[in-house]
């Protein structure tokens, strides 16, 4: 008999060692998983929260132009009132 044809044996159970490291594995991954997925998460939020502040500076006619939601309309045009009455402050204080 030829020992090249002989079959390999094939263990009905995972050996102890080899079934702990398979578990390891299986955990780092999902962590690794995890954590690509809050910095996705937070890489988003970050994008999302810079173009709000570029559409803040943006004109209210733009803003209308462009469809812009209402909260960020009505945002701009308080802060549009509270520069101008800011700069009334001021020219009445030079005064």
């Amino acid at each position: 008999m030829n020992a090249d044809r002989l079959a390999r044996t094939i263990f009905p159970v995972r050996p102890s060692l080899l079934f702990r490291f398979s578990i390891a594995v299986d955990r780092i991954g999902r962590f690794v998983g995890a954590v690509q997925a809050w910095r996705a998460e937070r890489a988003e939020r970050r994008r999302r929260k810079q173009s709000e502040e570029i559409l803040a500076e943006l004109s209210l006619h733009t803003l209308r132009d462009i469809g812009a939601p209402e909260s960020l309309i009505n945002r701009r045009r308080r802060q549009d009132e509270f520069d101008a009455e800011q700069r009334a402050l001021e020219s009445r204080l030079r005064s």
